[in-house]
């Protein structure tokens, strides 16, 4: 946040009287910047009614949301308000009650599921209250405070061990945490002026780190970030990619393209499309009336009529390609730890469900309120703690700023009260996989 105070105060519209009150008000503008501000974002905003971002959550046993948006400050003091004008571009919840947001400066970590978050400092910051050193808390904040948050990416199994993909200086940079956040380092900086755009933690072995560049280069580490090697000039020509993982079989590497759509690889040098096939025969179309088949039961029913089919007798309008992605959600490991296939794919605007993304048609989630045209369906969760085929009721949309929850597989919808007003674009939508009752919504003002 920065204010102009010469153009306040020197500018001949305002009267006066006004300026030791301009003045005032920039000096506490000032403190929380440099204080506060730090741990998070500025809350203070005189001029305009800030948009209400960051966390909110619904508590169990309630039925709307409420802020959680404190963060402790370097004093150990805590700002009631500190995420709340920050958006959040990333969530990640590792338990119960730990869980890991990241904003366009930091990363952040609660817990005790958001009552309080604590900022990870890229680079040290020390703090004293020896006002001797406010200068050089100052500065070392502001260091931190020029960093751009491209990505982070936590071991599942270590949460201590945590990768964060930056831009700072308009270098792209790598650095590390093998102690939860207390100290950072750079494991490694590009030798040109680009970014790293997303950072993955092979979940087969923790010393195996994958980053990819802005031009879409591949690069991998064997030995924890010591040593890195390039795989790929480009993973792809020129479609922008939007998410890249790993799938339930904890070894292949995936990349979703905005207009190409998922490719996979085993080791990010050889990559194969999934070929994605929309299932919009009439059959998929007719909603069933039996309340009591659920939605992936329906479901599998129609792609085993599809699969019967030879691709040859598909006719050319019901194997048209999706024009678009913007996300896709696979499901998780099964019970006794083989793969799971299944996956939730966003794309034109729409929320397609497979049992098997390799090998069976999409079926679309149908009767979703979505607004208008230029509506956007940000993110879809469902209730199930298991993995997507397994029997659910209840699924969550996040469109635009509302939520929406069908509680009978996607045949009907509501909106559902929030219990805040002028809230940010729900990004995400985290169910705690513990209690289903407990959900977090993460809120950006980006579209």
């Amino acid at each position: 946040m920065t204010t102009n105070l010469q153009d306040m105060t020197t500018n001949p519209i305002l009267k006066q009287p006004f300026k030791p009150v301009l003045k005032r008000i920039a000096i506490v503008l000032f403190v929380c910047v440099s204080i506060l501000s730090t741990a998070a974002s500025c809350s203070l905003n005189p001029f305009s009614k800030a948009m209400v971002l960051g966390v909110i959550k619904q508590e169990s046993g309630k039925n709307t949301f409420s802020k959680i948006n404190s963060v402790k400050a370097i004093s150990g003091k805590n700002d009631n308000e500190g995420l709340t004008n920050l958006p959040v571009i990333k969530t990640f919840q590792a338990s119960k009650d730990v869980l890991f947001i990241q904003t366009e400066k930091a990363v952040f970590k609660t817990s005790d599921g958001g009552k309080n978050w604590q900022r990870i400092y890229i680079f040290p910051v020390i703090y004293s209250e020896d006002k001797a050193k406010a200068k050089e808390i100052t500065d070392q904040l502001n260091k931190n405070n020029d960093v751009l948050m491209q990505d982070f990416w936590v071991n599942s199994d270590n949460l201590n061990n945590i990768y964060f993909a930056i831009k700072y200086q308009n270098t792209g940079k790598i650095f590390k945490t093998s102690d939860g956040g207390k100290t950072v380092q750079e494991v490694y900086s590009s030798d040109e002026a680009t970014s790293v755009s997303y950072v993955v933690i092979d979940p087969s072995d923790e010393n195996h780190i994958y980053a990819l560049l802005n031009q879409n280069a591949l690069i991998q580490s064997k030995d924890a970030g010591q040593t890195w090697q390039k795989i790929s000039e480009k993973a792809l020509e020129t479609d922008k990619i939007v998410q890249i993982g790993i799938l339930s079989d904890n070894k292949t590497f995936f990349v979703l393209y905005g207009k190409l759509g998922i490719f996979v690889s085993p080791n990010g040098a050889k990559w194969q499309k999934l070929i994605l096939r929309k299932n919009t025969t009439k059959e998929n179309a007719t909603k069933t009336k039996s309340s009591a088949m659920t939605l992936v039961q329906n479901l599998q029913e129609r792609t085993q009529k599809a699969l019967d089919d030879t691709q040859q007798r598909l006719a050319p309008e019901t194997a048209k390609p999706f024009e678009t992605y913007s996300k896709v959600i696979f499901g998780n490991p099964t019970s006794d730890g083989q793969p799971n296939k299944s996956a939730i794919v966003i794309a034109d605007k729409e929320i397609w469900v497979t049992t098997d993304i390799t090998t069976k048609p999409l079926a679309q989630i149908t009767n979703i309120p979505t607004q208008d045209t230029k509506s956007e369906i940000r993110d879809v969760a469902v209730d199930t703690k298991n993995s997507l085929t397994s029997e659910f009721n209840t699924v969550y949309v996040a469109i635009e700023n509302r939520l929406w929850v069908s509680q009978n597989n996607g045949e009907t919808w509501a909106n559902k009260k929030l219990g805040l007003e002028n809230l940010g674009y729900i990004n995400k939508i985290t169910i705690d996989s513990t209690d289903n009752d407990v959900i977090y919504l993460s809120l950006t003002n980006k579209k």
